[in-house]
């Protein structure tokens, strides 16, 4: 942790400098999956990790490496603080990603007790127009990224 005695002015901007870069995102991750949620909940459905999952991963991947080579240009970090922050920049990652796993596996039951709940009043030609237009709204959603 950077020490706040020593430049408090640096340490405050180097701080939250690594922490935008960070969660920068995993916030736009965060903010991109409410609003597909909040859409697949709409509808009651949801099919599971998609590939924009492992896309949004790679992404964050990229940001922090670039957070973290950002943070070592500015901060001089030595090859052994920068392998010590790189590894503590990953623990957080991970914790963080197991939170969403969490919170996803919910959504997912939730979802599909919605759908079954669907499932009892749609005739079977309604469910299979609800599932083609939820597949036309994920595709028209990965256009737009």
């Amino acid at each position: 942790m950077l020490s706040s005695g020593k430049h408090p002015d640096l340490s405050a901007s180097c701080h939250s400098l690594a922490f935008s870069e960070r969660t920068g995102a995993l916030i736009q991750g965060i903010i991109m999956n409410k609003k597909l949620t909040s859409i697949l909940l709409a509808f009651g459905l949801l099919f599971g990790p998609t590939a924009g999952h492992a896309q949004q991963k790679d992404a964050a991947s990229s940001d922090s490496k670039k957070g973290l080579d950002r943070m070592s240009k500015e901060l001089g970090l030595s090859a052994e603080q920068r392998s010590k922050v790189g590894a503590i920049f990953e623990i957080e990652r991970n914790k963080v990603e197991a939170i969403f796993n969490e919170e996803r596996q919910k959504l997912q039951v939730v979802q599909q007790d919605t759908r079954a709940s669907l499932e009892g009043v749609l005739t079977a030609k309604q469910m299979n127009k609800l599932d083609q237009k939820m597949r036309e709204n994920a595709k028209n959603e990965a256009k737009k990224k």
